[in-house]
């Protein structure tokens, strides 16, 4: 038994859904480019400056919403 014993905190990460005008720009990107929906970095980076969020979360963004 490990009654008594300390036990380690589990620490849930909290996903964090993005607002919805970041959304909306990531979306709107998207559909402008339904044909080769890949951004270059340098589109990537266009879409940093509009949304605030580094290029990771830019690059999971369009994984995520390729797979949907």
């Amino acid at each position: 038994s490990t009654e008594g014993l300390p036990q380690p905190e589990k620490k849930a990460k909290r996903r964090s859904n993005h607002p919805p005008e970041i959304r909306e720009i990531l979306m709107q990107w998207l559909l402008e480019h339904a044909d080769n929906p890949y951004p270059t970095q340098a589109e990537k980076l266009t879409l940093c400056q509009k949304t605030g969020l580094p290029v990771k979360k830019i690059n999971d963004w369009f994984v995520n919403a390729r797979r949907r």
